[in-house]
């Protein structure tokens, strides 16, 4: 009798595990939802320099790109037209001390959700000719920090995190 008990509860176990397996498989997320952001190991550039953008945070939460000041409500914008067009897409960013960590936050956030754009400014664009290719830019942002400016570089190459960069946007 007792057996007979124990092999009718047997099926009943396995079908509860598998309903509590599908069940956390669905809630479980899937991925993170975090912002991405690597730390730049230096600030040597020992090719190509000229292609280089620098967004620098003061204090007063004044924005420069290289070394054009940009307002905080056209960063989207000024992000999209300079990485339209471009294969790499990589934003060095670097704050002040006394920078909040919203602050800096927020504009990783600005980074990374810039929209490619027409090109066309506010005409519209018909759905015909409209890319299938995603509107994000995939913007990679890399905080660069003073470990990074103070590296090392080699002979050959150029430190732009001491010297500045070479080029203007």
């Amino acid at each position: 009798m007792r057996r007979r008990i124990l092999y009718n509860a047997v099926p009943r176990v396995f079908l509860l595990l598998v309903l509590i397996l599908l069940v956390t498989y669905r809630v479980w997320p899937k991925h993170s939802s975090g912002l991405r952001v690597r730390i730049t190991p230096n600030t040597c550039a020992c090719q190509d320099a000229a292609r280089i953008m620098m967004l620098d945070v003061s204090a007063n939460d004044e924005l420069r790109i290289n070394s054009e000041p940009v307002e905080k409500g056209t960063l989207a914008r000024r992000l999209s037209e300079i990485y339209r067009t471009r294969n790499e897409r990589v934003l060095y960013l670097s704050g002040d001390d006394n920078v909040s960590f919203q602050g800096i936050v927020d504009i990783i956030e600005t980074g990374q959700e810039s929209k490619r754009g027409s090109g066309l400014g506010d005409l519209p664009v018909p759905e015909a000719l409209r890319s299938p290719v995603a509107d994000n830019l995939g913007i990679e942002v890399r905080l660069t920090t003073r470990g990074a400016v103070n590296a090392a570089c080699s002979e050959d190459c150029y430190n732009w995190g001491k010297h500045g960069v070479l080029n203007a946007p």
